[in-house]
């Protein structure tokens, strides 16, 4: 199939052949940026999906340390005690989805960038235009 393209892509005029080579290679790279942009995506359903089972965990186990408590203040102890470390987990996981948030914006922006740039040839003309058209 490739040495068929190959010859197709020869056969044709220069101006249409140059159009056909950097539609394909626009073609990899899309595929290229759906792969990393689909990663990240699915790294930020994973880091989720993590958060919600770890504190599903930490709510059940403050469930059963509660049920189990039969003093008020100790109860208010352990209130403030998980509520001091949901805080923290809170901050951390924030700054943990920030990151991951970032990094998707980041790779989206430039493969947008490198996409726009790779559609215009070196006199900003795009490949579908020859010189003789300006």
């Amino acid at each position: 199939m490739a040495a068929e393209n190959e010859e197709f892509v020869k056969s044709l005029p220069k101006s249409n052949a140059a159009a056909v080579l950097t539609g394909s290679r626009q073609m990899a790279l899309m595929a290229e940026a759906h792969l990393r942009l689909f990663r990240q995506i699915e790294a930020i359903n994973h880091a989720w999906s993590e958060s919600v089972r770890r504190a599903r965990e930490s709510e059940t186990e403050f469930a059963r340390r509660l049920i189990d408590c039969r003093d008020a203040a100790r109860a208010a102890e352990l209130c403030a005690e998980w509520l001091t470390t949901r805080a923290a987990t809170f901050v951390t996981e924030s700054q943990r989805f920030t990151g991951l948030w970032l990094n998707f914006y980041s790779e989206t922006g430039k493969d947008a960038w490198n996409g726009a740039t790779l559609m215009q040839g070196s006199e900003g003309e795009t490949p579908a235009e020859t010189k003789s058209e300006k």
